[in-house]
C-alpha cells in the first residue's frame, strides 16, 4: 500500500459525503434564502457560497489534520483521516446553520420585503401624515384647545 492511498481514499470519501449533504440541503437552503434575501440572485449566491463552504472546510480540515499512517491496514488508516474531515464537515454545517438562523425573523415580528420604490412611497406617505398631524396640532393651538 502506498503511503498516499489512505489520504486519497479519505479525500474522495470526504468529497462524496459533502456532495450528498449539499444535494440534500440544496433545495431547502435555496428556498429559505430566497425568502430571507428577497431576490433569487442573492439566494443563488448565498446557496452556492454555502455549498463551496461545505466542500472546502472538510477537505481543508482533512489535509490539516493528516498524519502519517502508522497502521498498515488501509481501512484503519482511511478512518483515521476521515475523523478530521468529519470534524470539519460538522463545523461547516454548524457555521452555515447558525449564519442562516441569525437572519430568520423571530416569532412575534413579521418581516415584509419592500422595494426601493415602495420605500420611497412609504416615506412620502409618512411625511404627508406628519404634515397633516402638524396642521391639526396648529389648528388646535389656534382655537385655544389642548395640545
Amino acid at each position: 500500500m502506498a503511503a498516499s492511498t489512505p489520504l486519497v481514499t479519505a479525500s474522495f470519501m470526504t468529497l462524496a459525503v459533502s456532495g450528498v449533504i449539499v444535494a440534500v440541503l440544496w433545495q431547502s437552503m435555496y428556498r429559505l434564502l430566497t425568502d430571507l434575501c428577497c431576490t433569487e440572485q442573492r439566494a443563488d449566491f448565498w446557496t452556492k457560497l454555502s455549498a463551496v463552504f461545505l466542500f472546502l472546510v472538510p477537505v481543508t480540515t482533512l489535509f490539516l489534520g493528516r498524519e502519517v499512517a502508522q497502521n498498515p491496514d488501509l481501512m484503519i488508516a482511511v478512518i483515521d483521516h476521515l475523523r478530521w474531515a468529519f470534524v470539519g464537515l460538522i463545523f461547516a454545517l454548524f457555521v452555515v446553520g447558525m449564519s442562516v438562523a441569525a437572519f430568520i425573523p423571530q416569532r412575534g415580528r413579521s418581516a415584509i420585503g419592500v422595494d426601493r420604490d415602495q420605500m420611497d412611497d412609504l416615506r412620502r406617505l409618512l411625511d404627508k401624515v406628519e404634515e397633516i398631524r402638524a396642521r391639526e396640532l396648529l389648528r388646535n393651538v389656534e382655537r385655544g384647545g389642548d395640545v
